[in-house]
């Protein structure tokens, strides 16, 4: 197997790897590691497992993140990895002949990595802090100084702007092939990065306005609506306010944000609002 660097950019909380790999055969099944990147706030490590490709990313910036894509019907003759990152979320993407597969990485426990020799390691014995988060001894996962609010979906929304307008500015430094694939990145995180604006925005406002429930439930697939609605009325009879969080929280792929009727309607229907009068700036 051979790898090589195509693009790399890192900042102080956020970067964009862009690797190619050649070479992988079907007879790579063992867990391989293939990829590893110390940085200051941050470590990254690749590995192939029995036809998938794992990403593990710890940052004292943020939890630690895992991702996993199934490679098994991937062209691995030669294929791109993107690495994508900010403070608040983590793509991966691969890039194949055949076809394009991403994830976005999710929060995890593990506090420790593997080398690449097998031995455990830390980001560090001791990190330091920063304003939000602080690393204790040994990598024992992250520990609140004080109480932090999530950013909101504006919040994330703008730092996706800025992650795209810095990839652009380096693309014009780098060859006619890198820039189709950081455009192919750019794209995929606008998209990306819109559909996660909508849902975390309407769970907001789900919380400090006043859904309507029954209007809710609707859009729920019907082998679920029955267990929605008990879940609703539980919540409704214990005083609770928090319910669209909740119900996103414990359901969260039960309602696609990705097509543009369905959010329309969501907003509509749900909150009274009209998407096309949500501030983005």
């Amino acid at each position: 197997m051979k790898s090589q660097y195509v693009y790399i950019r890192t900042g102080y909380s956020d970067g964009f790897i862009l690797l190619k790999f050649s070479d992988v055969n079907d007879q790579t099944r063992s867990s391989k590691y293939i990829y590893e990147k110390f940085y200051k706030n941050f470590k990254i490590q690749l590995f192939l497992n029995d036809g998938n490709l794992e990403l593990k990313q710890a940052s004292i910036l943020h939890r630690s993140r895992e991702c996993i894509i199934d490679m098994k019907d991937l062209n691995r003759e030669e294929f791109l990895v993107s690495i994508l990152w900010n403070r608040h979320v983590t793509y991966l993407t691969v890039i194949s002949s055949n076809r394009i597969r991403w994830n976005v990485a999710k929060d995890t426990d593990f506090n420790t990595l593997i080398d690449e020799k097998g031995a455990i390691t830390y980001l560090n014995s001791r990190v330091g802090s920063t304003d939000e988060f602080r690393m204790i001894s040994h990598g024992a996962d992250f520990t609140e100084d004080r109480i932090i609010d999530e950013p909101d979906a504006l919040v994330n929304w703008k730092d996706n702007l800025i992650t795209i307008e810095i990839l652009l500015n380096d693309s014009r430094k780098c060859s006619h092939v890198t820039k189709m694939e950081i455009y192919k990145a750019c794209i995929f995180l606008l998209v990306k990065g819109f559909e996660i604006f909508l849902k975390k925005r309407f769970v907001e406002l789900g919380y400090y306005l006043r859904p309507n429930y029954d209007q809710l439930v609707t859009f729920y697939k019907k082998h679920e609506r029955s267990r929605i609605k008990d879940i609703i009325s539980e919540s409704l009879l214990s005083g609770h306010r928090n319910i669209v969080p909740y119900l996103f929280t414990q359901h969260p792929n039960s309602i696609s944000f990705q097509e543009y009727s369905t959010v329309s309607n969501i907003y509509r229907k749900v909150l009274s609002i009209d998407i096309t009068q949500i501030s983005m700036i």
